[in-house]
């Protein structure tokens, strides 16, 4: 009997912009555009062998296209085919981060200081910090999720001074927060370091004083191996955000500097997730893309 090998696997990064979805070998810069013209393309999640990408479905920054939009859930198959788009019955407003967590979605929703809870069947709205009757109601700027030693953690960017919530699960029961940070995006922890990307600083922060800096808005983290990957947007007025360029630095695993992608013209890079991807896959995707590697 001949023995078959396993798939042959790269790994790649699931990058969102404020254009596109990005599929991109950051070794290389090669890669391929996933998915287009559904607005700000946010958080990356995945849940039950699918992947979710939230789809803001409108570009203009003003706070009255905000205050009207209704952003959507993209739904992907493993193989990176569309199977179709979840709506909820409210608002779906400012979306950033999502997570697939406790066999449920989690979409944070900024304008209205609200975390969207799906469980496959229906839409929860939850208020981490209690409902706001203001308009708009970003108070907290809650904009990143992850679950953590069984808690979930949700940032609340504060617009400033930032905090990490932490959450009990499954009852959600408020059980303390960690200030981290300037406008902070995205938590992780390193043994008992708690991480998080002050972007107002263009720092990667450790609350034992770790500072890592990167320049220009560090927002979204992803790790392959010893390898950790920070996608980091230029700094510029928000009108100019959507034709703007940014990079993916790649660290090793003392946080030294070692490579960076450059992904140009895309817009603002808004989150990234590691994938392990068939060879085999990746031979039936299209649309190619290629973006120069740095060293």
């Amino acid at each position: 009997m001949t023995a078959t090998l396993p798939p042959q696997v790269r790994p790649m990064l699931l990058i969102t912009t404020s254009q596109s979805i990005l599929l991109v070998d950051p070794e290389t810069g090669r890669g391929f555009r996933l998915d287009q013209n559904r607005g700000v393309y946010y958080g990356i999640a995945r849940l039950e062998g699918n992947l979710y990408v939230a789809a803001r479905r409108n570009q203009s920054p003003s706070s009255l296209a905000v205050k009207e939009s209704r952003g959507e859930i993209l739904v992907f198959g493993s193989d990176f085919s569309p199977i179709g788009a979840l709506r909820a019955p409210f608002p779906l407003r400012d979306m950033h981060q999502i997570l697939g967590a406790e066999g449920k979605l989690w979409v944070t929703c900024t304008y209205d200081n609200m975390v969207a809870v799906y469980d496959g069947r229906s839409w929860e709205e939850w208020y981490p910090l209690g409902v706001s009757s203001s308009e708009p109601r970003d108070i907290n700027h809650f904009n990143s999720l992850a679950l953590v030693d069984g808690e979930l953690c949700v940032l609340a960017n504060n617009h400033g001074r930032s905090e990490i919530l932490r959450f009990e699960l499954p009852g959600r029961s408020l059980k303390g927060s960690i200030q981290l940070g300037d406008r902070s995006h995205n938590v992780w922890k390193e043994g008992a370091r708690w991480m998080t990307c002050s972007s107002a600083l263009g720092t990667i922060l450790g609350s034992d004083g770790l500072q890592v800096p990167t320049g220009g808005f560090p927002r979204g983290v992803a790790f392959v191996d010893a390898l950790a990957y920070v996608g980091v947007s230029d700094r510029t007025e928000r009108w100019k955000r959507f034709w703007s360029s940014g990079a993916v630095l790649v660290f090793d695993g003392i946080w030294n500097h070692i490579r960076e992608l450059h992904v140009s013209q895309e817009g603002v890079i808004q989150d990234l997730m590691a994938l392990s991807v068939p060879e085999d896959l990746l031979g039936t995707l299209t649309e190619g893309v290629q973006f120069p590697v740095v060293k």
